[in-house]
């Protein structure tokens, strides 16, 4: 049985991912690792993120009206996508806890970084036929050792000058896709949150959240999505740094 605390942490983390989801269509993997991994380590936020994921991702998935075009379209970026997640969730097996946390870390500034400076992006759909496989593996593999979705996915699907509603339709597919693979290889290797789940001490100063709603554009929607992984992954990255030349010294 979990202890109040324990309990209390994730719901408060997936209140917060949620809502940021439900306004600009992405961020739950990223908020909720982001915070999760600090308190509970890599592996169990990763497992505990699986179910409000793929919830939340269908619906996602299902509205637009246009699944079974994107789904023929980017065929061999979810199919590369899936096989990646397999591949890096066998490494995650016997990686090192830090290095995975230090890397995620890396990876949710380095979006955060790409949308805040808002760099155009361009892929000429004709190179999808080499780019997308290699794109989805890529994203996959990255997905199978830290539970992030987003890169280089997202910024490959952007480089391709979707619309809006398509680009966020087919996030969703890209995210459900991810959810399942990943929580079929994490289930198959052994991995569950409630083996590893024990609360440390809080860090010193809670993850901040600095964005507003009202009326929005697209840019402005990539804005706050973007700058709110700098919190909590960043400070993972650091804080296991950290520990660990505390370990070290003594």
């Amino acid at each position: 049985m979990w202890a109040a605390d324990t309990v209390a942490i994730v719901c408060l983390t997936f209140l917060l991912a949620g809502a940021i989801k439900g306004v600009v269509g992405l961020g739950l993997p990223s908020v909720s690792l982001g915070i999760l991994t600090v308190f509970f380590g890599l592996q169990p936020a990763m497992a505990l993120m699986l179910v409000p994921s793929i919830v939340t991702n269908i619906w996602q998935a299902c509205v637009g009206g246009r699944l079974i075009e994107l789904l023929r379209r980017f065929r061999l970026f979810l199919l590369s996508a899936a096989v990646g997640i397999l591949l890096g969730v066998e490494i995650l097996a016997g990686a090192d806890a830090d290095l995975l946390a230090r890397l995620l870390g890396l990876l949710l500034a380095a979006y955060a970084v790409l949308g805040l400076t808002t760099p155009k992006l361009s892929l000429p759909s004709s190179c999808e036929g080499w780019a997308g496989p290699v794109a989805g593996a890529v994203n996959g593999m990255l997905t199978g050792l830290t539970g992030s979705f987003a890169v280089p996915g997202v910024p490959y699907l952007q480089a391709l000058g979707l619309g809006r509603d398509a680009l966020v339709q087919m996030m969703g597919i890209l995210f459900t896709v991810s959810t399942l693979a990943l929580g079929i290889a994490l289930g198959a290797s052994g991995c569950s949150p409630s083996k590893s789940c024990r609360c440390p001490p809080p860090p010193s100063y809670p993850p901040r959240s600095a964005w507003s709603s009202g009326k929005r554009s697209g840019d402005c929607c990539q804005r706050p999505l973007s700058a709110r992984p700098c919190s909590g992954p960043c400070y993972c990255s650091v804080s296991t740094s950290c520990s660990a030349e505390i370990v070290a010294g003594g």
